[in-house]
């Protein structure tokens, strides 16, 4: 059966462990800084923990700071054993085993190194399976948020499309607008002031103008006229052409 997680770990430990030595109870604690998992298989009782340093026994904290292998005698006469395996930087394993009072411990330390260094390397593939699974999600919550960000993104530039359509609209209306008002003041209100303009030079020069003392007076008000049309006429065709630009 193929070990992918801690939880197969925890069935071929409970299915194997049998066949190598005798026991009570077994814990395999895997330490990597702060964290801890915790494998504990006994005849009547299988545990799988993952927590912090507060999970290890007394005695496992020891053996975890000072690395010094036990055999003690407890005070029901049960045997406890226990060891250290792997270093600070890659992880440690803590193995221990306990044994009946009236059963003798019989074990071979290479298949426990063995053992303890093929565990290791499992927990370290899991400690990466999972670190890839996190980044994995993140890179999954980054492409969400880019997507809904382009989502806005492209919901902005469709109301500026539009906004621009509008203004776009607006803007040839108003030229449309001004131009009328160029044809207006360039042929139907210049015409007739031309036309006037006309009369009262042909007046000056025909001496038709006998009597008509305020003759000066009517000429100048045409001119005035005429200056003020052509400054109208010539803002609205700059207005028109910065519209257009």
């Amino acid at each position: 059966m193929a070990c992918v997680n801690i939880e197969d770990m925890q069935g071929l430990l409970v299915s194997h462990l049998k066949y190598l030595f005798n026991y009570k109870k077994v814990r395999i604690a895997y330490v990597k800084e702060d964290v801890v998992v915790l494998h504990q298989v006994g005849k009547d009782q299988i545990l799988v923990g993952r927590g912090e340093e507060n999970i290890l026994n007394e005695f496992e904290q020891n053996l975890r700071s000072e690395g010094i292998p036990l055999a003690l005698t407890l005070e029901n006469e049960e045997k406890l054993h226990a060891w250290r395996f792997g270093s600070m930087g890659q992880g440690l394993v803590l193995f221990s085993v306990l044994t009946e009072k009236d059963e003798e411990f019989l074990f071979n330390h290479s298949i426990m190194k063995l053992l303890a260094e093929s565990l290791l390397a499992k927990f370290l593939q899991f400690s990466l399976y999972e670190a890839l699974d996190s980044n994995n999600e993140k890179l999954n919550q980054a492409l969400i948020t880019v997507q809904h960000q382009n989502d806005e993104i492209r919901a902005l530039a469709r109301s500026q499309k539009i906004e621009l359509a509008e203004k776009t609209r607006d803007i040839r209306a108003k030229n449309e607008e001004l131009q009328n008002i160029v044809k207006l003041n360039a042929h139907e209100v210049r015409e007739p002031l031309s036309r006037i303009m006309g009369l009262i030079g042909l007046l000056k020069h025909t001496n038709s103008h006998n009597g008509i003392a305020e003759l000066p007076l009517i000429e100048e008000a045409a001119l005035e006229l005429d200056a003020a049309l052509k400054h109208v006429i010539l803002r609205a065709e700059t207005k028109l052409k910065s519209n257009l630009s």
